[in-house]
């Protein structure tokens, strides 16, 4: 006969485990008009006449950013960033390459240059604690528009579509979440903030000729708009929906097995009760999460005689981020048991 387990379903979990996000939210941001701020620096440098040439101006950026955020509902902090694309015009540019300090031997100039931003691989993460990522993670180009001109009085046609200029973050950027204003439907609306600091080095060629020119460009993103959560409910407006006294928590009026308050934890209404807060599966016992998600921290305690209970070690968790949580049950024969974290 092989050792038996049992699990109860009306006691709590094991440690604290990290409630899941719900959906990630969407926002269109937009880059902003402000000192020091999407104000790029453009260098153009060359050689003409054995002779290096280089000339600078800067490019006033403006459009707009699509992103994703996964927000934590409970808390309103973020801990992924992805930019989907982005809609970005450039100001446009005049050079005047010279040799000798008086010689000219190119003036070049650029027209309805645009690029986009994103991130390749789909996803960054972010410090929770200080709204930091890694701005390599996310790319810049500029894609559209065109460098014309003329050098050693030959005419200068080069387009951004067939040569774009592009490169990665650098540094930190960041994204913060401030001002949050609740309205009706539990629906809180957020003040973003995104700033990526971004460093261009690339060729491009000059007109029809062997000839290259070599094009620097560095300056910060920014952008600002809003972004929507729906707030979960408390214990007591959820009770409300249930029909329920808002101070229920230890009623078992739902489930003749599971309380209340177990119920509203891992994420379930009266139109879906589960018959066990934990279920089995091939590494042990995992938590048994309604259509809602985890909304508020349990425990996951064992008993061998349903006397003395205690917490589950920390190498019981077998389970990855962002998964439901799943202990082992190396135990021969004992109890668990699913309690809400006080």
């Amino acid at each position: 006969m092989k050792p038996l387990r049992i699990f109860l379903t009306f006691s709590s979990l094991l440690l604290f485990c990290q409630l899941q996000a719900q959906e990630p939210n969407r926002a269109i941001l937009t880059l902003v008009e402000e000192d020091g701020f999407n104000e790029f620096d453009i260098d153009l440098s060359a050689k003409a006449q054995g002779q290096s040439t280089s000339d600078s101006d800067t490019t006033n950026l403006s459009g707009t950013a699509d992103i994703t955020l996964n927000i934590d509902p409970l808390t309103g902090i973020t801990d992924d960033i992805v930019i989907n694309d982005a809609d970005i015009n450039a100001s446009d540019m005049d050079f005047t390459l010279r040799v000798f300090f008086v010689v000219k031997v190119a003036e070049l100039t650029t027209s309805g240059v645009k690029g986009t931003a994103f991130t390749p691989e789909g996803e960054c993460p972010v410090d929770p604690a200080t709204g930091e990522f890694n701005a390599a993670l996310h790319n810049f180009t500029l894609n559209q528009g065109t460098l014309s001109g003329t050098a050693l009085n030959e005419p200068i046609n080069s387009d951004f579509s067939d040569t774009p200029i592009s490169g990665a973050g650098t540094g930190s950027g960041t994204v913060i979440l401030t001002n949050p204003v609740e309205g009706a439907n539990r629906e809180v609306t957020y003040d973003v903030t995104v700033t990526l600091p971004v460093s261009l080095d690339n060729t491009i060629p000059i007109g029809d000729t062997e000839d290259e020119a070599t094009v620097n460009a560095t300056g910060t993103l920014k952008a600002i708009g809003t972004i929507v959560i729906i707030r979960p409910p408390t214990f007591e407006e959820w009770a409300v929906e249930q029909g329920e006294v808002t101070d229920s928590q230890d009623s078992f009026s739902l489930s003749e097995r599971i309380p209340n308050e177990v119920l509203y934890a891992l994420g379930y209404d009266h139109s879906s009760i589960p018959t066990s807060a934990l279920i089995k599966n091939q590494q042990g016992l995992q938590l048994n999460l309604g259509p809602a998600g985890q909304l508020q921290d349990v425990l996951i305690e064992y008993s061998p005689d349903l006397i003395n209970w205690s917490s589950a070690a920390p190498n019981r968790i077998v389970s990855g981020p962002g998964e439901p949580l799943v202990i082992s049950t190396p135990d021969a024969l004992g109890f668990y048991r699913v309690k809400v974290a006080q």
